[in-house]
């Protein structure tokens, strides 16, 4: 396999190599791929929506290149230059209308030159051809019966040039000052009494809906296709004809009505005529209807209800999807020029660079709901993704040091431009694609390595282009993350290491050029060249050809890996062992001995705290308590436990002598105990419904704790690094420094932060992570948040929340509580059970469910894991429900449990685990 020379070819050359490559259909018979954006008006300089617009229509241009270079791209954009609003910004400017649109309008170009928007055509509505297409129109319209003379008065707004009806505009008090407003655009209007012309739009209602329903994607977001549907179905508005020329002694800047000199064609019905113009209208139309028209979610009444009734009322057919995105904003606010917050997309490229700013618009396209423009997160994505991903990975398979330990059958070298080019025998894996389990690995679903290209052409056509971006970057992640595991820089790496991470990020990062052109079309054409790949292998037909070769790289290394294995003891892991001599009621704790694999402290409602040998799978002492036991804990030597419960009483235990000591109580039921060391000092944290967290001295019983009062009942604690983490009732939750809390002495120590937690109910777990630096909660109605100490916005914004444990009732989709967390010691992984009685583990990192644990009869109440995080205790019960105290016990009963599982590398090669 040869990459051959990275020199671009001539245009005939990539013509003639693009036509020999199989078709879905011949150039002839193919209508041309039309994606349009909207005109942009000129009253003012373009700001970042306009960019946006521009950079995702461009890159559905290019991905339909990518796809089908034998087929046609027809690309329209420009500017809109009729209207009042031009005609008074004009004046305001005390120039007249065409010089002042010559020079706007030439701003919009520039903006499409600077940002690489690849058009085919840049219409001005002030064209000569222009003109006579809408002319044609009019005509057309007229003589089918469909434009009449009338007379029309309403509420009309200058802004949006457009007339409103009673029941969409509604009254603004500002100050001494009343007056209306449109309510859909929040513009002034003002009431206009005139005789104009009118287009039929009432006779097209029904014809609209039906167009609706015959095309659910005709309108992306499906958000938008219900609004504009639910709108022509309701018989209690009907549309009412439309107002399409404005008297000429008002507005004289615009197309005038054929044969009429004293009326001027609306605005509107001139702009949205530019689609047709653009591709030969009223001669030429083969290009018609528009694959994609991308526009704003403002203008989507005028696109998706006036533009297909005055198509059908021609007997042409509506656009195919009106891809109707959302806005950016600034600070969350819309931009705008009175509030000082308007970006300038120019100063952004140039601050930037191109490829950054598009890449940013894409990463975080805003189509279902507004996105903030931020250019301190344009620097993130541009560190996080495209240097410290994309560059990452390119830099360590370019290193001097790499190259030179690759295989002699494996040339990889650096050529005199500059460029690297890659040689590889035809004795190649290919052999291997016969072999059953190599098929299962490249077709698999969602693991497979075909559904790369398959995943992302999918979100690509679906309008979800963030997402697709997203897919991209997981699989250079996923490079990065073999590359580090299999360490080819190691002096004990062997050759098939070696040769397999580099080859397996070769291949990545040449999908990632290939997939990733569209958004980025010059660091793409950089990184291809830079790898070393020949023009005709930049091609779709061979980005689907190299999710072949990567999945042949992973099965080998699924072989080796399984070779290397044979030669040392294999572990057979058990799948589940439950306990011998189980408690006779609901288990409420579960906790591994921190020094122990096979020592594991469980207790239950039954009134016990028992010790378990789960080695021996035996009992091995147990210790009486008058009401239910809610918490444990182990002491700092490991021969010592820790209790609490319904009996508000605070009990150590010696576990070599079983004797038992009594510390102290509470007022109220104790729901957490925890243990921890600073200096020396050993210091018990229990935490109770009477409001308050108390600090007991293990080494002297009988003196008095102290006592942290809380705004709110402690639901449950944990500890991580040096913070101590309360969740109250009421969503609150105090964060403590433990170092501060032990050199207080009895003077309590404020938090160190309060929040509110981002779960809308009831906290019932919190776990902290390994490593210090943050927190996962849950609540009863199913959702987990993953906060972290640092109180810094950047960090906070790495927070999130998710529902999950979601499983069917009666058929229908119920979310359960999650009484259970518990984060792995090693991994950036943590367990979460629940009382849809299933236990599933989580990359917090990545926010993806990593393997879901066969339901249990009923709930899941505890979870601990073992010091090397192998074993994962888990208590099955009955489930706390959501009452007034959080501590009822509900419906069925069932045993404690321990199941275990191997974690080497990650969980497996599927979990995508990454290491601390």
């Amino acid at each position: 396999m040869s990459l051959g020379s990275s020199q671009r070819p001539s245009f005939k050359q990539r013509r003639t190599f693009a036509a020999s490559l199989p078709k879905e259909a011949s150039l002839s018979s193919l209508k041309p791929y039309y994606v349009t954006t909207p005109i942009f008006y000129v009253n003012a300089a373009p700001h970042i929506g306009h960019l946006y617009s521009g950079v995702l229509a461009d890159t559905l241009a290019r991905y339909a290149r990518l796809r089908n270079p034998d087929r046609e791209v027809v690309f329209c954009t420009g500017t809109d230059e009729h209207g009042m609003k031009i005609q008074r910004a004009a004046a305001d400017k005390g120039v007249a209308p065409e010089p002042f649109c010559d020079s706007v309008s030439q701003t919009f170009r520039d903006l499409a030159s600077a940002a690489n928007i690849s058009h085919t055509r840049f219409i001005r509505t002030t064209e000569p051809v222009h003109y006579r297409a809408v002319e044609h129109l009019w005509r057309e319209l007229v003589a089918r019966g469909w434009i009449y003379k009338g007379h029309h008065s309403g509420w009309y707004s200058v802004s949006d040039e457009a007339f409103y009806a009673a029941n969409q505009v509604m009254d603004v008090h500002d100050g001494d000052e009343s007056y209306k407003v449109s309510k859909e655009s929040g513009s002034r209007v003002e009431w206009i009494s005139e005789e104009n012309y009118k287009f039929k739009l009432s006779a097209f209602q029904g014809k609209l809906g039906q167009w609706l329903e015959d095309n659910p994607k005709a309108i992306v977001p499906s958000s938008r296709w219900k609004e504009v549907h639910d709108a022509l179905l309701d018989i209690s508005t009907p549309l009412e004809d439309l107002s399409v020329s404005r008297p000429s002694s008002r507005l004289k800047w615009g197309v005038p009505v054929p044969d009429d000199p004293d009326h001027t064609i609306y605005v509107w019905v001139d702009a949205l005529a530019n689609y047709l113009t653009a591709i030969g209208y009223p001669q030429r139309t083969v290009a018609w209807p528009a694959d994609v028209q991308v526009i704003g979610k403002d203008i989507v009444r005028f696109h998706a209800i006036y533009w297909p009734a005055i198509l059908m009322a021609l007997d042409l057919p509506p656009p195919k999807t009106l891809l109707a995105h959302a806005h950016w904003t600034m600070d969350r606010q819309k931009m705008s020029k009175s509030r000082g917050n308007v970006a300038d997309p120019f100063e952004a490229i140039r601050v930037y660079g191109v490829d950054s700013v598009r890449y940013y618009l894409m990463r975080n396209a805003a189509i279902i709901d507004d996105s903030d423009w931020s250019a301190d997160q344009i620097v993130k994505h541009h560190r996080r993704d495209l240097t410290g991903i994309l560059g990452n990975l390119l830099a360590r398979i370019s290193s001097a040091g790499i190259l030179s330990k690759l295989p002699a059958m494996y040339t990889y070298r650096r050529t005199a431009d500059g460029t690297l080019s890659i040689s590889i025998p035809n004795k190649d894996p290919l052999r291997f694609t016969s072999h059953p389990e190599f098929m299962d690995a490249l077709w698999g679903g969602e693991g497979g390595l075909q559904s790369v290209v398959l995943g992302y052409k999918e979100k690509m056509e679906s309008f979800e282009v963030s997402k697709a971006v997203e897919s991209v970057m997981e699989l250079v992640t996923e490079a990065n993350r073999l590359f580090t595991q299999l360490e080819p820089w190691s002096k004990t790496a062997d050759e098939g290491s070696i040769l397999l991470a580099h080859l397996y990020a070769h291949q990545a990062l040449h999908l990632a050029g290939i997939l990733l052109s569209p958004v980025m079309p010059i660091k793409s054409a950089m990184l291809l060249t830079h790898l070393g790949i020949a023009w005709n292998d930049r091609t779709w037909e061979y980005a689907e050809r190299l999710t072949l070769a990567i999945a042949i790289v992973k099965y080998i290394r699924i072989l080796t890996s399984a070779l290397r294995k044979k030669k040392k003891k294999k572990w057979k892991p058990k799948a589940e062992v439950e306990l011998a001599s189980p408690p006779d009621d609901s288990v409420s704790a579960v906790k591994f001995c921190p020094t122990s694999e096979d020592s594991l402290l469980v207790s239950s409602w039954d009134g016990e705290l028992r010790l378990y040998d789960v080695a021996s799978n035996a009992s091995k002492c147990h210790f009486s308590h008058k009401a239910a036991v809610l918490s444990c804990c182990w002491g700092v030597d490991n021969k010592s436990a820790y209790s609490g419960g319904l009996d508000h009483w605070v009990r150590s235990f010696d576990l070599p002598t079983e004797k038992v000591l009594v510390l102290g109580a509470h007022t109220d039921s104790i729901t957490s105990v925890l243990h921890t060391s600073q200096n020396s000092s050993q210091t018990i944290y229990t935490g109770s419904l009477d409001q308050t967290v108390r600090l007991w001295d293990p080494r002297t019983p009988t003196s008095n704790p102290i006592a942290y009062p809380q705004p709110e009942r402690v639901y449950s604690m944990d500890v991580g690094g040096n913070m101590l983490v309360v969740c109250l009732a009421g969503r609150l939750v105090n964060i403590y420094d433990v170092r501060k809390m032990a050199n207080g002495g009895d003077t309590p120590v404020e938090p160190v932060q309060t929040r509110e937690s981002s779960l809308r109910y009831m906290t019932k777990a919190v776990a902290c992570m390994s490593n210090g630096q943050g927190f996962a909660m849950s609540s009863v109605e199913g959702r987990i948040a993953v906060e972290y100490y640092d109180p810094s916005s950047d960090i906070q914004a790495k927070k999130y929340a998710f529902k999950c444990h979601r499983q069917p009732v009666n058929g229908e989709d119920h979310v359960w509580p999650v009484n259970a967390l518990a984060f792995h010691p090693t991994y950036n992984t943590f367990a979460s059970g629940g009382s849809d009685g299933t236990v599933s583990l989580w990359d917090h990192t990545a926010k993806k469910r990593l393997k879901q644990f066969t339901k249990y009869s009923s709930a899941v109440t505890a979870l601990s894991f073992s010091p090397s995080g192998q074993k994962l205790a888990i208590g099955v019960s009955y489930a706390w429900d959501e009452g007034e105290d959080g501590l009822k016990k509900e419906m069925e009963r069932n045993n404690g449990r321990v199941i275990e599982i191997r974690i080497r590398n990650g969980l497996n090669d599927e979990s995508k685990v990454r290491a601390l």
